[in-house]
């Protein structure tokens, strides 16, 4: 009775025995079926997009002052894509989570003079009034730890 106990015992311990040892893997599989987190693909970067500004000013044109609507439609960075985050039990401040989130922002920014290409005033095109403006945009982008 005992040789049959200790027998059942070492097929049980041999079809669930995993090879390094650990008792527990969250992403190994097995005959028995497995779990297995998805892994998220990266696409963080940067992209050149086209883009309206317009800007009210206050300029001197043909000696008079005046208020114009000036515009401009240049290519400008934008950050787009995703970022892996998780949130997963912490186990030694239970019930709290264990947070590892991403966000695709900009690494560092650029700013620059863009020339405003046509102005209006009253809706009639000033000709030869380009005045230029400062615009901010990313230099580029990738996955930073989101700030809540």
């Amino acid at each position: 009775m005992v040789a049959i106990n200790l027998f059942i015992l070492l097929g049980f311990l041999a079809c669930f025995r995993l090879t390094d040892g650990s008792r527990f893997r969250s992403n190994a599989g097995s005959r028995f079926g497995s779990f297995r987190r998805p892994e998220a693909l990266e696409t963080c970067n940067t992209k050149r997009i086209e883009m309206d500004i317009t800007r009210t000013l206050s300029v001197t044109y043909n000696g008079v002052q005046k208020t114009v609507e000036c515009v401009a439609r240049p290519f400008v960075n934008e950050c787009e894509g995703v970022c892996q985050s998780k949130a997963e039990p912490n186990v030694s401040t239970f019930p709290d989570l264990k947070k590892d989130c991403k966000c695709c922002k900009e690494g560092r920014l650029l700013t620059r003079q863009v020339v405003l290409n046509e102005c209006y005033e009253n809706g009639v095109l000033l000709p030869g009034l380009q005045p230029s403006t400062s615009i901010t945009e990313p230099a580029d982008c990738a996955c930073f730890p989101c700030r809540n």
